[in-house]
This record gives structure tokens, C-alpha cells and sequence, in this order.
């Protein structure tokens, strides 16, 4: 539609002239008024994608050139609606997370919504947000998502999948602090005893 059309020209624009207060602006308008929608690719109109993740790649794109004064203030911002998140409003966690995965604030939730997800018998959505959490940079983090993977095999009885998760924690992460404060070393050599 025309003014879809327009509000993805104008963050075009906007992000051309490095004005990224006011690109970061247009598309959360774009992200608040989304409904389920596909779009066409400009460089092949034969291919879409959904809104959603249109939107997650104009975000992504974004926070790459932001300076590091825009990026503060864009941090405080996803931060603020992170906290404003209701955990038990399920879609606005997951829509949350579509959008802002990427982010650091986003870890609690992909987290939670990972165990809400493993506890509904959703293994492959839990799957997936602990995949996308094991690519995280931190460490911590990483041990964490993978430690997570491991005990979620192990639960649906999938013991080659487990062991792998397993061995990947104590090979990669030995030394890492996971939640309980234990190292997934001793996590792991506490399991084969």
C-alpha cells in the first residue's frame, strides 16, 4: 500500500542523511502500525518478506553506523520498553524479541520466553531463541543458552542431542559462570559423577 510505501521511503531517507534519532523513530511507527503483512524486496518484487523481519533487519542495520552518543540514548530507549514488557503478555514478549533480539535487553526475555516455550512441549521455538542466544557474544550468556539446550534435550530424552550440548559446554565454556554460579565445567563433571 502507498503509505506503507512512503513510511519505508522516508526511513530510507532518513537513514541516507544519518539522521538515526528520527529513522529509529519512523520505524518503531512502522513497527507499532505493522500488521500481519508481506512486503516485496526492492531489488526483486517477485520476493517478499514479512514485516516483522524487514523491520528487525532496518533495526540491526541501524544500530551498526549508530555513533556512539545516538546509540546511549537508543539504548536507554529500548531499555525503557523492555522494563515496560509484561511478562505474562506472551505476544508482546515475542514481538518484542522479533524486533530487538539483537539487543542485550532482550536476553531475559528470549530467555523466559525459552523456558515458557519448553515447559509447553514447543521444542523447536525453544530451540531456536536458545540457538539464537548461543550466537551471542557473551560468554556468559553463550554458557547459559547452551547449558539451557543440553537439560531441554536431556528432558524430551534426546540423549545424543544432550550429549552434544554437553560436550560443547565443557570444551568451549569450562571456565564460564553460569546462572548458579557455577562454572560449566563443574556443572558438567557434577553431572558424570
Amino acid at each position: 500500500d502507498e503509505t506503507l510505501q512512503f513510511r519505508r521511503l522516508t526511513v530510507e531517507r532518513l537513514l541516507g542523511q544519518k539522521n538515526f534519532l528520527e529513522a529509529f523513530e519512523a520505524l518503531q511507527i512502522l513497527a507499532a502500525d505493522e500488521v500481519a503483512t508481506r512486503i516485496n524486496r526492492r531489488d526483486n518484487r517477485h520476493l517478499s518478506v514479512e514485516m516483522t523481519w524487514w523491520l528487525r533487519g532496518q533495526f540491526v542495520d541501524l544500530w551498526k553506523g549508530l555513533p556512539a552518543d545516538t546509540l546511549s540514548k537508543l539504548d536507554a530507549r529500548i531499555a525503557r520498553a523492555a522494563a515496560n514488557i509484561d511478562n505474562q503478555d506472551r505476544q508482546s514478549m515475542e514481538r518484542f524479541v522479533a524486533l530487538f533480539g539483537f539487543h542485550g535487553v532482550a536476553v531475559p526475555l528470549q530467555m523466559e520466553l525459552a523456558e515458557a516455550y519448553a515447559r509447553e512441549g514447543a521444542l523447536v521455538a525453544a530451540e531456536n531463541l536458545l540457538e539464537n542466544l548461543r550466537q551471542r557474544p557473551e560468554p556468559t550468556i553463550a554458557a547459559q543458552a547452551v547449558e539451557r539446550l543440553a537439560r531441554l534435550f536431556d528432558d524430551y530424552g534426546l540423549k545424543a542431542d544432550a550429549i552434544r550440548y554437553y560436550n560443547l559446554l565443557e570444551n568451549n565454556y569450562a571456565d564460564v559462570p553460569l546462572a548458579d554460579g557455577t562454572t560449566a565445567g563443574e556443572f558438567v563433571s557434577k553431572l558424570r559423577r
